[in-house]
C-alpha cells in the first residue's frame, strides 16, 4: 500500500490491489448439512460443473439422467419421467422396459417382468417327445408376460399324430414358462374352438389343465353330464383343429 500523501489542497489514498487466489485443482466442497448463516453455491441452469449438465427443464419433480456418452449427469428438457413426494412415478412419453433375462424378485409387492412373444405348440402323448411323427397345418402360439402372470393364445391344426400312443392322454406343450411349482395349484386353459375331434360324449367341449411345474396343457373332455375326463390321443384324431386361450402362474 503505497503511502497517503498530503498537499496543502488535497489528500490522496491510494487503494490496494487484491490478490488473486488461484487454486492447483479447483475444486467446490459441499458438506453433508448446512449451519445457520453458511453461504450457499448457487449453480445456473444450463451450466456445466465438473461433468454435472444443468439443462434447464420446466417439468416439476423431473428425474435426472446419466449421459454416458458425455459423461455428465442431465436434466430432461421435455417429456420428463417424474417422482413425486409421495413416490409416484409417471411417464410423460417412451416405455418402461424391463431386461431380457429377468430379474426375479421375491416381494410379492415387486413388479420384476414384461415380456411379449411367441412359441410353437406341439402335440404329445405321456412321452412328451416332439419326434414322433408328428405333423401340422398350423402352429401359432402367442404370450404375454406380466410379472409371473402368463396369458396365452393358442392355435393348432393336425396333419397327422404320427406314431403317438392313442392310449394315452393328449398334451399341447410347448408352453413359454413352467407353471408354478406349488401343489394342489392348476391353471385352466379353454378352448374357443375345436373342429375334426373324436369326442366320447355327443355335445362335449374340449378343455385343458396345466399342472404345478409343467409346460404343457393336459387336454380333457367335458360333458353336460359327467363333467371333465381325460382327453386322449384317440379323441385328437388327424385333421383336428383347436384354438385356446387361457392363463397360468409361472414359476419365475
Amino acid at each position: 500500500m503505497l503511502p497517503a500523501w498530503t498537499g496543502s489542497n488535497m489528500t490522496i489514498h491510494v487503494t490496494p490491489i487484491p490478490k488473486l487466489v488461484s487454486f492447483a485443482t479447483p475444486s467446490i466442497t459441499i458438506g453433508a448439512t448446512a449451519a445457520a448463516g453458511d453461504a450457499l453455491t448457487a449453480i445456473r441452469s444450463n451450466s456445466t460443473i465438473a461433468g454435472v449438465a444443468l439443462v434447464a427443464s420446466t417439468v416439476d419433480d423431473s428425474i435426472a439422467r446419466f449421459n454416458g456418452t458425455a459423461g455428465q449427469l442431465q436434466g430432461y428438457t421435455s417429456d420428463s419421467p417424474t417422482i413425486s413426494d409421495a413416490g409416484v412415478i409417471s411417464l410423460t412419453s417412451g416405455q418402461l422396459t424391463f431386461p431380457a433375462t429377468q430379474a426375479a424378485s421375491t416381494d410379492a409387492n415387486t413388479l420384476d417382468d414384461y415380456e411379449e412373444g411367441t412359441f410353437t405348440p406341439v402335440i404329445h402323448d405321456n412321452s412328451g417327445s416332439d419326434s414322433e411323427g408328428q405333423t401340422y397345418f398350423i402352429q401359432v402360439g402367442r404370450y404375454i408376460k406380466i410379472g409371473k402372470m402368463v396369458q396365452i393364445q393358442i392355435n393348432l391344426s393336425i396333419n397327422s399324430i404320427g406314431t403317438l400312443t392313442t392310449s394315452q392322454i393328449a398334451r399341447v406343450a410347448g408352453l413359454p414358462f413352467a407353471a408354478v411349482n406349488t401343489a394342489n395349484v392348476y391353471a385352466g386353459a379353454f378352448a374357443a374352438y375345436g373342429g375334426s375331434l373324436s369326442l366320447d360324449a355327443a355335445g362335449g367341449n374340449i378343455t385343458g389343465l396345466i399342472d404345478a411345474n409343467t409346460s404343457y396343457i393336459g387336454l380333457r373332455q367335458w360333458s353336460a353330464t359327467g363333467g371333465t375326463s381325460s382327453c386322449l390321443v384317440s379323441n385328437v384324431t388327424a385333421g383336428a383343429h383347436m384354438v385356446f386361450g387361457g392363463s397360468y402362474e409361472a414359476n419365475a
